[in-house]
């Protein structure tokens, strides 16, 4: 659940143009630090610079080392958004998802920023434990994965629609 609620909290970040990869690491990231946990890896790298994946020049990662360079996130830039946890010999959750760079907003404070999800999956509702979730949580999910119906489902057959719409039906915390 904390995995998932990372990965949405990056997802709909809105942050003024100049901020790196670094400066949004945390919004994945806080949930589970709140717990004691973490993952050792990089929360997100670009895609399509060079026609490849795992590439930069921008990335997601909260670490700072000597030989990694930072890029400012900028329109049309593709990132994956993939926090994920690791207990060794237990199990491990990743939920991954590209995202696009897009200037929002701008005022006075300067040009605002945001990302655009290129790619839909629904959340696994046997992942999700209501428990964990808010109000907010819960509306922020259930908004998610009807998006996700409304992107996906045209291009299904009719049982494979079906499935999909359980999948993505509302979750309450009466779950």
């Amino acid at each position: 659940t904390l995995t998932a609620l990372g990965m949405l909290d990056l997802a709909e970040a809105q942050w003024l143009y100049g901020c790196t990869g670094r400066n949004l690491d945390i919004l994945a990231r806080h949930r589970l630090w709140k717990e004691g946990i973490d993952y050792k890896c990089g929360t997100g790298h670009g895609i399509g610079f060079v026609l490849n994946v795992h590439e930069g020049p921008q990335n997601i990662r909260w670490k700072y080392t000597e030989e990694m360079k930072e890029a400012v996130l900028e329109p049309g830039m593709a990132i994956s958004d993939e926090p994920g946890v690791y207990l060794e010999g237990q199990y491990g959750i990743r939920i991954e998802n590209i995202l696009l760079a897009q200037n929002a907003v701008e005022n006075g404070d300067g040009q605002f920023m945001n990302f655009e999800n290129l790619t839909f999956a629904p959340l696994d509702r046997a992942a999700l434990d209501a428990a964990y979730m808010n109000e907010e949580d819960l509306a922020r999910v259930n908004r998610y994965q009807k998006r996700v119906f409304e992107a996906v489902s045209p291009y299904l057959n009719e049982a494979e629609c079906k499935w999909l719409e359980e999948e993505c039906a509302e979750i309450t915390k009466n779950m």
